[in-house]
């Protein structure tokens, strides 16, 4: 029968442990994800279309966008990449229960680059872009974990084709054109991984900045320990040099203060005004949270104090 259609009589909770009994083993198995947390493969999981092909279906095309990353649950399919210089069909590699495909190009926005065909009934975990993104951004240590293993996978299949070494030099200089195309391929696909996992990590790592400092200004005390569960940078700042205990500590938010000391915030961190978290409850007469960052060991001794706007976002109302 359709198995995404009995999953789906169950409640949210059963049905993410019954996929982890039936795939997670082949989730944590897969290189993409080694490393990462359970609960943020759960949720994949839980996010994971699944798909069933009949034998000798094409499932993904060379040229197709990829729009989704697919993990192979079930059966057995063959990857085959775009032919050589000659025409000829490059040799297929074969795909078993816990291989990926579609991934570089999901990665990289290029178009895929190999042709994958089903052999015999396969079941596949279809992971779309959309949720893909947003696990990444809301589990910043899995999404490094997820790009540092994309990037070694891909300097594996680097080093498979020179097997005695003489690799050239990783950067945007012309590749010698004594490379086979296999070997420019390989090349090319590094290249481009190295530069989307660059990209990537600086964008979700802004983007976790902005929700950390908005959560800091509001007190939001819940969010807070969300992202310190999840790896937060206590001082992470923004374009200012301002960090979370400065927009706390300026809106008046005492418990909110505590909570980032308690978890390794730096009490002196001067921003790029002169300004620390101290001399900011005091511009705005916060006297309790003056209390706690004094007990931290706060002081004012080497900071220099410049007149400017009221705190970003965080208002200048206490508790």
């Amino acid at each position: 029968g359709d198995e995404e259609a009995v999953l789906a009589a169950f409640p949210a909770a059963l049905r993410r442990r019954v996929l982890r009994h039936l795939y997670g083993r082949l989730l944590r198995s897969s290189y993409l994800f080694a490393g990462t947390p359970r609960t943020f493969r759960d949720a994949l999981l839980a996010e994971a279309r699944l798909d069933m092909f009949l034998p000798g279906v094409e499932i993904l095309s060379v040229g197709d966008v990829a729009g989704e990353v697919c993990l192979l649950v079930q059966g057995a399919a063959e990857a085959r990449a775009r032919g050589g210089e000659g025409g000829g069909d490059a040799p297929a590699r074969a795909l078993g229960p816990g291989d990926l495909f579609g991934e570089l190009a999901f990665f990289t926005e290029e178009p895929q680059a190999e042709a994958v065909r089903s052999l015999s009934v396969v079941r596949v975990a279809v992971l779309p872009r959309g949720s893909l993104d947003s696990l990444l951004r809301a589990y910043p240590a899995a999404a490094r974990a997820v790009l540092a293993n994309l990037q070694a996978h891909a300097e594996g299949l680097v080093a498979a084709q020179f097997p005695g070494g003489g690799l050239p030099p990783p950067a945007s200089a012309p590749l010698p054109p004594s490379l086979s195309p296999t070997q420019r391929t390989a090349l090319g696909d590094l290249l481009r991984v190295r530069s989307a996992a660059t990209a990537l990590a600086a964008r979700f790592d802004e983007e976790r900045t902005t929700q950390w400092l908005y959560a800091a200004s509001r007190g939001a005390l819940p969010i807070l320990r969300q992202m310190l569960a999840e790896g937060a940078d206590p001082d992470a700042v923004d374009f200012d040099g301002r960090c979370a205990l400065h927009l706390a500590a300026g809106g008046g938010h005492a418990e909110a203060v505590a909570l980032l000391l308690t978890a390794g915030a730096t009490p002196n961190l001067v921003d790029n005004f002169g300004l620390c978290a101290l001399s900011e409850a005091c511009r705005y007469a916060h006297d309790g949270v003056v209390d706690v960052l004094v007990a931290s060991g706060a002081s004012l001794a080497s900071v220099s104090r410049r007149p400017g706007p009221g705190p970003a976002e965080g208002g200048g109302g206490g508790d």
